[in-house]
């Protein structure tokens, strides 16, 4: 029995097919395959086409096609040698963005569709150079950053596959946070020589507050503490407190209390 050198289509690439074209033998021919890698047989590899691993990286591939039919003898052919099995090619994306790029907000990577168990990593960057342990999926953006302009770059890893890096779009420039403000409020009794107190209420953590007392909607000299002892100019008319909140990286903002009632004689 004769029959032909099998051929190799497809391709020596991970995570793609090799196919063997067997030839036309004797009708009748039972045909086996096997795969094989640097000459060394491949477990399991008995189709006609076989999946390239990443295993198989760097190994060049044949495939033997063996020929039985009763009364004859058997025949093996090889084909020629593939070239060295490339890397794979992962299917990658180009990560998206979410969240706001503003002190004090999260910032979020959408890392889009990878091929199927690819590792992927992030790399934050203000104004294209790496944020120093900025290495997750997220990232709260801090004052450091203030008029910054942000990216984050996904990396994917698989074994076999070559790795492949994505840079999202650029941000505009990181704006100043915006401070949570409460409406302060005054508590003590309204008469002369009593002491009103100034509670600034929730603000963002971390925020510094400074306070001015006012008369009629006129700032009372000096009176820039918590506490305002009210003196025999304040009677008569009704005490208001302004609260300013400050904090690095964040807009300042003021709020003012509501009126007392109308300060009385002691």
């Amino acid at each position: 029995m004769t029959g032909p050198t099998p051929s190799l289509s497809g391709s020596s690439r991970v995570g793609r097919t090799i196919i063997a074209t067997a030839g036309t033998w004797p009708k009748g021919t039972k045909l086996s395959y096997q795969w094989k890698a640097n000459d060394v047989s491949i477990e399991g590899a008995t189709k006609s086409s076989m999946a390239v691993t990443p295993a198989l990286k760097d190994k060049r591939l044949t495939v033997t096609v063996t020929g039985k039919r009763a009364g004859y003898a058997t025949v093996s052919h090889t084909s020629r040698t593939s070239k060295p099995v490339a890397p794979g090619t992962m299917v990658s994306a180009t990560p998206g963005l979410s969240g706001s790029s503003r002190i004090g907000q999260k910032i979020y990577a959408k890392p889009g569709t990878w091929s199927k168990g690819t590792k992927l990593t992030y790399q934050w960057k203000a104004n294209g150079k790496a944020i120093s342990g900025a290495a997750k999926s997220s990232m709260t953006v801090t004052p450091s950053l203030k008029g910054k302009r942000l990216s984050v770059t996904v990396t994917g890893r698989m074994a076999g596959y070559t790795t492949i890096s994505h840079t999202s779009r650029v941000l505009k420039p990181v704006a100043l946070g915006i401070l949570s403000a409460w409406t302060p409020k005054i508590s003590g009794p309204a008469r002369v020589g009593s002491k009103l107190t100034a509670t600034a209420g929730s603000w963002s953590s971390g925020t510094k507050f400074s306070y001015q007392w006012y008369a009629d909607g006129r700032a009372i000299k000096g009176a820039t503490k918590t506490t305002l002892v009210l003196g025999s100019a304040q009677k008569g008319k009704r005490i208001t407190v302004k609260v300013t909140g400050s904090k690095s990286g964040y807009t300042t903002v003021s709020k003012r209390s509501h009126k007392t009632a109308v300060i009385r004689a002691r």
